[in-house]
């Protein structure tokens, strides 16, 4: 599915961007975690900064993803 899809491109970004933290939940596992989080689809992606949420969506999209490393990696200290 389109989780499993993801599963590289978002491997390969985390190792391409070690200033940024990327995790991966698996829902199944931390069900509770997905419920407070109202993940309702699979693959979800939240951009946090500060703790504070700015993005998300719900979707195989490799660009949009990239678009996020593109706009917020200059800030990243």
């Amino acid at each position: 599915g389109p989780g499993r899809q993801m599963a590289p491109v978002f491997g390969r970004m985390a190792l391409g961007n070690p200033s940024v933290h990327f995790r991966k939940v698996d829902v199944d596992e931390v069900q509770d975690g997905a419920a407070s989080e109202n993940v309702r689809s699979m693959p979800t992606f939240k951009l946090y900064r500060y703790g504070s949420k700015l993005e998300e969506f719900s979707g195989a999209d490799a660009n949009r993803l990239q678009a996020w490393l593109t706009r917020y990696l200059p800030t990243v200290a």
